[in-house]
């Protein structure tokens, strides 16, 4: 095992030697914890127990009560009972006896929920998920009645491709991928890959999300670009080296429909790291959203390096939140501030005047950029890119009179005008002409027609507060020639 995953353990042993009374593990993997727990204290030679509340209670205080000498006693999912005063009451009237005989209550929990009552008595130690390593080891193991040999390299790739999953979970994407593949799938990772999407996806809060979209794809946004660019290796043992800390995170902020949620795609494109949608909205609907969010975030920060989104962010955090919104709120900039993993956070948003002031000041982010509706310089390239990704990049288009002619359009505003001239083209059985994007943008009434006052309202709460993701002109031609 590596260092990270011992320490839990060590964590705890020490926990023991020091007289904690009362210790919360907070873990999926009880058959994990256990195995461990009891090899560890049996090399101690600590007797180790272990109980389910399957059986009565009151068996298994009334055990506890006539051990006699030092013990750990592990009992799983015992917060499901912490809501009945007599359980309560018998755990603390425990606690001077175990002190006394030198032994440990281990509460084994999916996740922290220790009751006030014992709030002052209870420490808890969280079970970070297996390493590359750790799974790798399991691989072998599950491969061990294969006669296919298996490269010290396979077992780490495959490792590194099932990070963010427990053992067992692990374990099962290799069985299932053993039985539709045979042995040569450990080979071929990506049937691998799509196996833990799938399973992960099956607890709907964090989607994996293929980052199709290229720079190329992406019209204007010069300054967001060059950004990344200088970024590009900010990952790197050499930028360690260099003495520069990772990259934390971008907030995206500005008119609908101007780029934002693709320029999340580019950027892990661009880096080429995996991208993983987290659904807020879903954590607020799970009945322990700080549980859930804890979960979510603990399995993104096991699959580091990776891009993390939050679309439409301001959704979930209103600058006047109340309840669970404003605890996972709080458990979300706690976890940006002090996180250790490659983790790049990348949140979207529309209405930043609804954000609370916690979450968009400057340093919780690395930057926050604006998005603009695009100048006629990036309407023609946006132009461009569109006809280029339907095939009609040949079709003697002539954009800079359409740019001229979309005027306060966003990107999605002008894609949408494309596709709408393609179909007019396509029904009357010819190829696209100029008149078909001219009659497409004129029948189009433009977002900025309807919340004019609402766009200048935000243009006016970037100004000091956001970076433009927009070059000048001049600046882009510069930049380019530079490259």
């Amino acid at each position: 095992m590596e260092k990270k995953e011992k320490r839990w353990i060590q964590d705890l042993v020490n926990c023991y030697k020091a007289g904690y009374p009362i210790v919360e593990i907070v873990s999926f993997e009880e058959t994990r914890v256990e195995t461990e727990l009891s090899r560890t204290f049996e090399e101690l030679g600590v007797p180790f127990y272990s109980y389910s509340p399957a059986r009565k209670l009151a068996g298994i205080f009334g055990q506890i009560r006539k051990s006699d000498g030092p013990a750990v006693f592990l009992v799983k999912d015992l917060h499901l009972y912490f809501g009945r005063i007599a359980v309560l009451r018998t755990i603390r009237d425990l606690l001077p006896r175990l002190h006394q005989k030198q032994q440990c209550l281990a509460l084994l929990c999916p996740f922290e929920s220790v009751p006030v009552e014992l709030s002052r008595e209870v420490i808890v130690i969280d079970v970070p998920l297996p390493s590359a390593i750790a799974i790798g080891g399991s691989v072998s193991s599950t491969y061990s009645d294969v006669t296919i040999p298996i490269s010290e390299r396979q077992l780490e790739e495959v490792g590194e491709a099932l990070k963010g999953l427990t053992m067992e979970q692990a374990a099962r994407v290799l069985r299932k991928v053993l039985i539709l593949y045979g042995p040569k799938a450990i080979g071929n990772l990506p049937n691998v890959l799509a196996e833990k999407k799938r399973l992960l996806r099956s607890g709907r809060l964090l989607e994996s999300v293929e980052p199709e979209a290229g720079i190329e794809d992406l019209g204007g946004a010069g300054e967001l670009k060059r950004w990344l660019w200088e970024r590009e290796r900010g990952f790197s043992a050499e930028a360690r080296k260099f003495g520069l800390p990772p990259p934390k995170g971008l907030m995206l902020v500005g008119v609908q429909g101007c780029g934002k949620s693709l320029s999340s795609k580019v950027i892990a494109s661009t880096w080429g790291l995996p991208l993983w949608r987290l659904e807020l909205p879903l954590v607020l609907g799970q009945p322990h959203p700080e549980a859930a969010l804890h979960e979510a975030l603990k399995t993104i920060d096991a699959m580091a390096p990776c891009i993390l989104w939050v679309d439409e962010i301001e959704k979930v955090f209103q600058s006047d939140i109340r309840g669970a919104g404003s605890r996972i709120l709080s458990s979300f900039i706690t976890w940006m501030a002090e996180k250790k993993t490659a983790v790049f956070v990348v949140a979207t948003a529309n209405e930043v005047e609804a954000l609370p002031p916690e979450l968009v000041r400057k340093g919780r982010f690395d930057e926050i950029f604006f998005f603009d509706l695009p100048d006629v310089h990036e309407r023609e390239e946006i132009l461009r890119i569109h006809l280029r990704l339907r095939g009609q990049d040949g079709a003697g288009i002539g954009v800079e009179p359409l740019a001229a002619a979309t005027e306060y359009f966003s990107g999605s505003e002008i894609e949408q005008a494309i596709i709408s001239a393609l179909y007019r083209a396509f029904s009357a059985g010819r190829p696209i002409q100029q008149k078909d994007l001219e009659i497409a943008a004129a029948e189009t009434v433009p977002l900025y027609r309807t919340y004019e006052e609402k766009i200048k309202a935000l243009r006016e709460w970037a100004k000091g507060r956001a970076r433009p993701a927009s070059m000048e002109r001049r600046r882009v031609d510069f930049f380019q020639e530079s490259r």
